[in-house]
């Protein structure tokens, strides 16, 4: 599973970091700054997904919010 965030060049520099939720665990990647015009991603593996449980993947923005993806199964 990858997560990734394109920024608007015409924006200032935010700190955030991706993460996702599957069957009430939460998994987070390390902060970021990221600045207009460029993009983040993260790559996650090595994780056991149980059965047709869906995944949330989100990015948190430090002084605004936690931004969720829609939710996906593997089924």
């Amino acid at each position: 599973m990858t997560d990734s965030y394109d920024k608007d060049p015409n924006t200032s520099t935010i700190t955030a970091r991706f993460g996702w939720t599957h069957v009430g665990v939460a998994r987070t990647g390390s902060w970021f700054t990221q600045s207009g015009g460029t993009t983040k991603s993260t790559k996650w593996s090595n994780y056991t997904l149980s059965g047709c449980n869906p995944v949330v993947g989100w990015m948190e923005v430090q002084g605004q919010q936690t931004f969720n993806n829609a939710p996906v199964t593997q089924c």
